[in-house]
């Protein structure tokens, strides 16, 4: 039996994915959100008994704004959700993952959700169905396009970015190619007020694209032709024992090469972005809570895992296990689809290292330029997404390098 065309091209806000052991939670879920004016397709209610699901489920995807995936044990072990997921892809459907409990991504659903920003809603998910409700608002506006009675003229924030301002942007420089990721701007609270002049005040940002990792050394050695990193290797080391004068050199390469207007980013761009822009979710490092998950630091970068805390840091350990940057991306990404922005190595801001509270810097106070995000080297306090540190500009590192931004345009 086949289901009508008017109804496998009828349309949705949302298509809800997931494992039928989750059919309680789906429920839920899709309960509150259509309370809250978001029509959902599930496949459990929205097609009839008798219908082929392989019929009706591709073209529900393909009508769909967005995709939820309920993320879960059972989910990751599902070929049919793994197929949905592909479909979704394939039709540049925007996928938000929410999961239910722990379990590590797997297999395809690893390969297309793993660097997605998600929302880790457990042990309790009905705790974080108002974080999903935001999130879904964020990406197709206050209300699915699908519950008004005149389709919008204007079209929803997402299709704004996609359409505006590319989400990626590809950069490729003799055969070396980097991404810059569109990073939406709003107003947050910078700082936290522990950490000396680290105290807590309102910033508002707009629109940029950062780096969807630092620099690393293949690049600078395409556009600088040497390579003055400690920890050489081939690959996606990143580049480190670079001063923030280099930086700048190699930036202006870099410009040169492209024709574009990169920089370093300020340092509330940094906080900003680190922390997931408008998407964060408030964490105390960037991209989760649970240091070893996202960043490398002095405990986990060597060649065993060192026990103890940030008062049992000293040299002689760092040294004698060889800890040391490793390539970019291996840890989670935060909710941007930012690597490496805690841990790994610490990164050069544009700006001047001074107090909050100064309104104005005077050329005595010119002495440091900030560093942020920790490194390799560092403990799990420094790769806190707001804490402050600086160095001389003109001095380098085996544990500092940098991130690029560009403007829009």
């Amino acid at each position: 039996m086949r289901i009508s065309n008017q109804s496998m091209e009828e349309k949705y806000d949302i298509f809800i994915s997931y494992s039928t052991v989750d059919k309680e939670v789906v429920e839920v879920v899709c309960t509150y959100l259509e309370i809250n004016l978001n029509r959902c397709f599930v496949a459990f209610r929205d097609i009839p008994n008798g219908i082929d699901w392989a019929d009706v489920i591709p073209n529900a995807i393909k009508n769909c704004i967005l995709m939820v995936a309920i993320c879960s044990t059972n989910f990751y072990n599902s070929e049919q959700t793994g197929r949905e997921v592909s479909l979704a892809v394939k039709h540049r459907i925007p996928i938000l993952p929410f999961r239910i409990d722990n379990e590590p991504m797997k297999g395809k659903h690893e390969y297309f959700l793993e660097s997605l920003n998600r929302i880790d809603a457990y042990p309790n998910y009905k705790e974080y169905l108002q974080k999903l409700l935001s999130s879904i608002q964020r990406l197709i506006g206050k209300k699915g396009i699908c519950n008004l009675d005149i389709a919008p003229s204007i079209p929803s924030k997402l299709e704004l970015v996609e359409s505006n301002k590319e989400t990626i942007l590809h950069f490729t420089v003799e055969g070396e190619t980097f991404k810059m990721i569109f990073v939406e701007g709003g107003t947050f609270i910078m700082g936290n007020g522990i950490y000396g002049d680290n105290v807590s005040h309102e910033v508002e940002l707009g629109d940029y694209y950062i780096g969807e990792t630092v620099v690393t050394q293949s690049l600078w050695k395409v556009i600088m032709g040497n390579n003055p990193s400690h920890f050489k290797g081939e690959g996606s080391l990143p580049i480190e024992c670079v001063s923030w004068n280099e930086s700048q050199k190699f930036i202006r390469k870099l410009n040169s090469v492209t024709g574009k207007k990169f920089r370093l980013p300020t340092e509330a761009e940094w906080e900003y972005a680190a922390r997931g822009g408008i998407q964060s979710n408030d964490y105390n490092y960037s991209g989760g809570n649970h240091i070893d998950e996202v960043a490398w630091y002095w405990q986990n970068s060597g060649n065993k895992i060192l026990l103890g805390s940030d008062s049992d840091w000293n040299l002689e350990d760092v040294m004698t296990n060889n800890c040391r940057t490793h390539p970019v991306k291996q840890k989670k990404a935060n909710e941007l689809g930012l690597y490496d922005m805690s841990g790994n190595v610490m990164e050069w801001c544009q700006d001047w290292k001074v107090s909050y509270n100064e309104d104005s810097i005077t050329d005595c106070q010119k002495i440091e330029k900030v560093c942020r995000g920790g490194s390799w080297y560092h403990g799990s306090a420094v790769c806190r997404v707001c804490y402050r540190s600086g160095q001389i500009p003109r001095f380098h590192y085996g544990y500092l390098g940098f991130r690029l931004v560009l403007d829009i345009e």
